[in-house]
């Protein structure tokens, strides 16, 4: 019995050592894979959002040129772009240039209304207006980057991406733009949402684990 019982000890003991290698190996292999996995799924949320920015920008963009084109007069048009706002805190809005670079509606600066600003340039030496409305003639419409001042936050310069479209039928271009600088911060934030369950994952696997080989020590003693 007693040669029985140590034979028995010594299989248990070889299977626990067995099985605490292998979650050794498993543990370590998630852990090394987490670092890979996290830079390619923080890649993945960067373009999500991007794409999400776009398709809203789009939308916002496409309903207000709606609201250009079923206007009956080129005043009442402008009045009913100028209201509209969206975003957080109401801060984004529309502005509205015509065939000459000629700002019709700008609300967040209003004295530039009337003024042609073909030359306008953002930080990064883009010249904004000319190739909005080079872009946009003819029907067309895009995206453009580039590099501007917050206006609610003095001094400081974001990446902003701006969507526009051309009205055609009224022959003007209207356009609408977000900062885009904080989607990197956005997707670390989420990333690390994931990171944390991945490793609370791992965690809970590992203390399993450790609980089915007690009890298989346990029964196999017993």
């Amino acid at each position: 019995m007693a040669v029985r019982l140590s034979i028995a000890a010594k299989v248990n003991l070889i299977v626990l050592f067995a099985i605490l290698i292998t979650l050794a190996i498993v543990f370590f292999t998630a852990v090394s894979g987490l670092s890979g996995l996290r830079k390619t799924n923080l890649e993945g949320l960067t373009k999500i959002l991007m794409a999400e920015r776009r398709a809203k920008l789009i939308e916002l963009t496409d309903n207000a040129a709606a609201v250009l084109e079923q206007s009956e007069t080129n005043q009442g048009a402008i009045e009913a772009v100028n209201a509209m706002r969206f975003g957080k805190k109401n801060r984004n809005y529309f502005f509205v240039v015509d065939s000459e670079g000629r700002f019709l509606v700008h609300p967040e600066k209003p004295e530039l209304v009337g003024q042609i600003q073909m030359d306008l340039r953002s930080r990064d030496g883009k010249l904004i207006i000319r190739e909005i409305i080079s872009r946009a003639r003819g029907g067309g419409s895009g995206f453009i980057s580039y590099m501007w001042e917050k206006p609610h936050d003095k001094g400081k310069v974001g990446k902003k991406l701006t969507y526009f479209r051309q009205v055609e039928k009224r022959n003007w271009t209207i356009a609408t733009g977000i900062f885009n600088d904080d989607i990197t911060q956005i997707a670390e934030v989420k990333e690390k949402i994931f990171d944390d369950n991945v490793k609370d994952n791992i965690f809970s696997s590992a203390v399993f684990v450790l609980m089915f080989a007690a009890i298989f020590m346990v029964v196999t003693f017993w």
